[in-house]
């Protein structure tokens, strides 16, 4: 039987040769290609200039006297106390050849007994490994297309959500620390609860406050009366144009929808993930912030919870939160791609080249 750092190196030489030539890129964008970062970043970017201009939307008052820091949830998010334990990172590491010939076998046998201290992998066991790890990969993908939403949110100040999730992250995680038997919901819930109320409030402002509503028809996000349309980013264009073939949603269908998604996924089964693609921290770098989110199968509640992302998906009303969503896409993500093409590289006779 082989030893515990034996079967790890047995592993490691199967797959290092093949990880060594992926780019790191592949692994923080796993399920989203870098053309789609682009295009959501550049809808956002559009959005969220043409808000700036006006310096109104959704913007906190000026005139405010300074104190403590506010929860930026609504009445509606939960308490800060309701939050769970996020999955650690896993803790990757691999052996250079080098240290592998410091590390010395844990026993040592003489007259050619035993097992030998180093395992030979052969190509065709690379090849199999492999071929098998895309069949897997390409069978979860199979599954995501009824389970999986991808979220793209703007990191822009005064329509981003992404700092007031990130607040909520951190006192979720330091309550876990100090208090874990206050953690009610797992952080999975309040995350969505944040950005659905944050949503939901911004929806109602509109109906109160005339320079935000008129800030929202001057940038095409609502038209009269209380409608909004679907729309979808143009590329020859660079902006987003209404599909006025579609029937546009109220604002009551809208806040019905969010309030019923709030609900939802506290149930079992429902909500199975939320969460996004890099840790959270306030002022965040970069256009856009990608979150993935799972839902469950088999379920009633958690088909209702897929229907209604599937009506705000492509919604005008998105904007007021710096939002886009879509489908997970059918195909390889560019990981499993990376891996393809690395074992064609390795298959490939020597002396020959791509053409």
């Amino acid at each position: 039987m082989l030893s515990q750092r034996a079967g790890s190196q047995f592993t490691l030489q199967i797959l290092w040769p093949l990880l060594q030539g992926i780019p790191a890129a592949f692994m923080e964008l796993e399920g989203v290609s870098q053309d789609e970062l682009q295009e959501a970043a550049a809808a956002l970017t559009m959005l969220q200039t043409m808000a700036l201009q006006g310096r109104n939307l959704f913007e906190a008052p000026q005139s405010q006297p300074a104190g403590p820091a506010q929860n930026p949830a609504s009445s509606l998010h939960p308490p800060a106390l309701e939050v769970q334990v996020q999955t650690p990172l896993r803790q990757t590491f691999s052996l250079t050849g080098e240290q592998e010939a410091e590390q010395p076998a844990k026993f040592t046998r003489t007259n050619e007994k035993g097992s030998p201290s180093k395992i030979t992998v052969s190509a065709s066991l690379i090849t199999q490994v492999v071929q098998l790890l895309l069949r897997h990969a390409d069978a979860l993908n199979s599954i995501e297309q009824s389970t999986t939403w991808i979220l793209f949110q703007g990191t822009a100040p005064p329509l981003t959500v992404v700092d007031a999730q990130a607040t909520i992250a951190e006192e979720w995680n330091r309550l876990k620390t100090s208090n874990p038997s206050a953690i009610t919901e797992p952080l999975r819930v309040v995350l969505w609860q944040t950005w659905a109320s944050e949503f939901i409030k911004r929806l109602q402002t509109l109906d109160t406050d005339p320079n935000q509503r008129n800030e929202a028809i001057r940038l095409q996000i609502l038209t009269e009366p209380d409608c909004f349309k679907y729309v979808r980013w143009d590329p020859s264009q660079k902006r987003l144009i209404p599909q006025d073939t579609l029937a546009p949603l109220t604002a009551k269908e809208i806040l019905d929808m969010l309030r019923e998604t709030i609900v939802l996924c506290k149930e079992d089964g429902v909500l199975i993930n939320y969460h996004p693609m890099r840790r959270l921290t306030q002022k965040m770098a970069g256009a856009a912030i990608t979150f993935s989110m799972h839902l469950g199968l088999r379920e009633a509640r958690a088909y209702r919870f897929w229907t209604i992302m599937e009506a705000l998906a492509g919604n005008a009303s998105l904007q007021l939160v710096a939002t886009t969503i879509r489908r997970d896409r059918r195909g390889r993500s560019p990981l499993a791609q990376a891996l393809e093409a690395e074992l064609r590289r390795l298959q490939k006779p020597c002396g020959k080249s791509d053409s």
